[in-house]
């Protein structure tokens, strides 16, 4: 049987071939559609927003979520394009973006814009945006997953303030610290200027202390003393009129024996022979004037002055005996 003629059993193989390819076709599209409802479902119960849109800008498809964040309905927003929920700032950012992707063909990941919602509240969303290409590898609109991120941001600018405010104490904490620093430096200083000056002030009043002693022994021992014994032995005075003079010689005595007496505290130990030598050399009196004095011989006197450098302190040194006599009390 010729082409033009089939056979039964040819026609029959031909039906079976047929009925097979339109079996395979119909699963095909089955499992497409399975696929196409798999996607949407995922699309639908993701927590950000998804959306897609022509190359216009208008949305074609939006999931649920979508309205959580916009506070448009499904149906309302498929009227809409992707601008509509901005002010004219952001608008800009978002066409310069999509447009970058539309020219490279990189997916955008990231950027963040301020939205309208519906009822007038704004927030601040993360949109990342890829191409939708056609069978001929044609651009025909775009994808863009929209994230929520306004909690983050206050979030991040509470965090900026505090930061802020703590540097801003920070800085004021060292300024008055620096302010305290600077003042008790001028405390400081101002007080070892007083310390200083008042150090002057009282050696300046040991020396005025020292050199009126001197004046006050040397004017009762060669002055006022020299002329009680005179007048005592004068004749024509009286028993009561000597008495006085007595009276008033012991005093002075007293007074030019306070030196002597510091002399003689534990501390030094002097004996009285040395006592009476220290009280000549503090007068100014040299050795021959107090052998002469005191009946003693000049190798002697010599020997009570190295006992006295020693009890005092100032043996083997350079320091003149009678100076340090004279500044001590």
């Amino acid at each position: 049987m010729n082409a033009n003629n089939p056979t039964y059993d040819q026609l029959n193989q031909r039906a079976e071939e047929l009925e097979t390819t339109s079996s395979a076709h119909r699963e095909m599209e089955t499992a497409l559609k399975e696929s196409e409802e798999k996607y949407r479902t995922i699309l639908e119960n993701i927590e950000d927003g998804y959306g897609e849109l022509n190359l216009r800008g208008r949305f074609i498809f939006v999931n649920d979520y979508m309205f959580n964040i916009l506070g448009y309905t499904k149906e309302e927003l498929l009227t809409m394009r992707g601008w509509d929920v901005m002010d004219e700032e952001n608008s800009n950012k978002v066409f310069e973006s999509f447009n970058e992707v539309y020219r490279t063909g990189i997916p955008s990941k990231g950027f963040d814009y301020e939205i309208m919602r519906k009822d007038g509240g704004k927030r601040q969303i993360e949109v990342s945006a890829s191409l939708i290409m056609d069978d001929d590898d044609q651009p025909i609109g775009f994808r863009s997953i929209v994230r929520d991120i306004t909690e983050r941001k206050n979030a991040e600018r509470e965090l900026r303030k505090a930061r802020d405010e703590l540097e801003n104490r920070v800085k004021e904490r060292t300024r008055e610290l620096d302010e305290i620093n600077r003042k008790l430096e001028v405390k400081t200083i101002n007080l070892e200027e007083a310390n200083t000056a008042l150090r002057v002030l009282l050696k300046k009043k040991d020396e005025t202390k020292k050199e009126l002693e001197e004046k006050v022994l040397y004017n009762i021992k060669e002055l006022v003393i020299p002329v009680l014994l005179k007048l005592k032995a004068t004749a024509g005075i009286d028993r009561r009129q000597a008495a006085y003079i007595s009276v008033l010689k012991k005093t002075l005595d007293d007074i030019i024996s306070g030196f002597t007496r510091s002399l003689s505290s534990r501390r030094y130990g002097l004996t009285p022979t040395e006592l009476q030598v220290a009280a000549l050399i503090r007068q100014g009196k040299h050795t021959k004037e107090i052998a002469s004095l005191m009946t003693l011989s000049d190798k002697t006197v010599e020997t009570h002055r190295r006992n006295i450098r020693g009890k005092i302190g100032i043996k083997n040194q350079k320091v003149n005996l009678r100076t340090h006599l004279l500044t001590m009390n």
